[in-house]
């Protein structure tokens, strides 16, 4: 690694942020830790696309650009970002604490790394919606995170922390939710919310979407709390599943397919496009199957927010 490099605080808080989130795009980068000027004055876009390439030269992470097949023909997405390896060290010699996520595989598929990039913007829209809201930054699991002592010959459920296989009645069900969080809500002691985080790009048919809901209906079921397996034991909590969406009418339909279904009653459904970090926790952007507009927190940002 080239020893010239120079890390301000904007280019360690950026790789610290990428390290533990996983992949970010370039724009997700700019707009979090690069959107004032440089100190030579150059716009913020160029100066983020300098530092970006500076930082892949020296293999401080890793950038993949690529395309997806539409009905309009190729469309060029985002450039995506991780850290590598070399990148966490460095990471972890400047702020003393190592990244969870560095790139340690060939990069995933271009579907799989756009729907990650997704489950990202939605983590960090609620993290960030904790900090306005005052309340403590919530913990994260990602659908990729591992258990430590882990091996590749292990079935998917003892490698995958997210990865459950339970008994169903006479049936075995699997459930493997994209991102699952830990939120500390108001209250004396306090609420614990255990979101589990399904990222749905309109990619899924009727089954596919029904076959999920029997393990996640079993993992959230109060009576069982078998989230608590990720968690731990703790006093007044509750789980739901938590379905993002790109379009009203996409939420429309997975409600229509889960309806009858028994877990149902867990299910809340957003777009991606309410999920602002003023308003996902604070104002009734998620629906319930019945179609019921529902709030995470019942009280308002702070008006100095």
């Amino acid at each position: 690694m080239p020893k010239h490099i120079h890390f301000s605080a904007k280019d360690t808080a950026a790789l610290e942020e990428l390290g533990e989130v996983g992949l970010m795009t370039t724009d997700m980068l700019l707009k979090r830790h690069y959107a004032a000027k440089d100190p030579q004055g150059k716009e913020p876009h160029k100066y983020c696309q300098r530092r970006l390439r500076e930082f892949k030269t020296a293999g401080i992470l890793e950038s993949y650009k690529f395309s997806i097949d539409t009905d309009a023909g190729p469309r060029k997405l985002p450039s995506v970002h991780r850290l590598t390896v070399a990148g966490a060290d460095k990471v972890e010699e400047l702020t003393g604490r190592r990244p969870r996520r560095p790139g340690r595989s060939a990069p995933p598929s271009p579907t799989t790394l756009l729907h990650r990039v997704g489950v990202v913007r939605v983590r960090l829209a609620i993290s960030d919606a904790c900090a306005l809201a005052g309340l403590p930054g919530p913990a994260w699991i990602m659908e990729q995170d591992r258990y430590p002592d882990a091996k590749p010959t292990e079935p998917a459920h003892q490698q995958f922390i997210l990865r459950e296989a339970f008994g169903h009645g006479a049936q075995r069900v699997v459930c493997n939710p994209d991102a699952a969080f830990l939120l500390e809500l108001p209250g004396e002691p306090p609420w614990r919310l255990c979101g589990y985080l399904e990222y749905d790009r309109s990619s899924e048919g009727k089954d596919q979407i029904q076959s999920k809901l029997p393990g996640l209906a079993t993992l959230v079921h109060p009576a069982r709390r078998l989230y608590r397996r990720h968690w731990g034991t703790i006093d007044r909590d509750f789980a739901r599943v938590l379905f993002v969406c790109r379009s009203a009418e996409r939420i429309e339909n997975i409600s229509a397919w889960l309806r009858a279904m028994p877990g149902a009653e867990h299910v809340r459904l957003a777009s991606e496009r309410d999920l602002d970090p003023q308003h996902v926790l604070t104002q009734p952007v998620w629906s319930t199957v019945l179609g019921e507009k529902k709030a995470i927190l019942h009280r308002s940002v702070p008006a100095s927010s």
